[in-house]
């Protein structure tokens, strides 16, 4: 066996007391082979071995974690990732201030970018020192 091979992960999970379905396994395989962690036959890649290692429950922001070290722009990936993981930040404007609201939002949109967008955002709050 090579490092990282566990036998086959349906194989593993069907001997847990309670096994998950499957479709669910299936699923999770998929994901983690999408975002490179586990290649075709099932085994931790380099990018699935550091994946492994991270608190973080959602693959897709590990990755983008990792990355962000390797680019050298953790910080503003830090915020977007406790955006997209935290509680809605946005709420509606009363109705008297729609239009206000509207034209805050159109000053920090990004186009094809809603990560960037939230990060604008945030930097805002924080220079208002709120």
């Amino acid at each position: 066996h090579k490092k990282g091979d566990i036998g086959g992960i349906k194989t593993v999970l069907k001997s847990c007391i309670e096994p998950p379905s499957d479709i669910a396994v299936t699923t999770a395989v998929n994901a983690l082979e999408q975002v490179g962690a586990l290649n075709p036959k099932e085994l931790l890649t380099p990018l699935g071995f550091h994946l492994a290692k991270l608190p973080v429950g959602n693959v897709r922001l590990g990755k983008m974690l990792i990355f962000a070290v390797i680019f050298g722009c953790l910080a503003p990936v830090l915020v977007i990732a406790a955006i997209l993981t935290g509680k809605k930040i946005y709420r509606a404007a009363p109705r008297d201030m729609i239009e206000c609201a509207n034209q805050k939002k159109r000053a920090l949109y990004v186009a094809k970018s809603d990560h960037i967008t939230m990060f604008k955002f945030y930097k805002q709050w924080k220079q208002q020192g709120v």
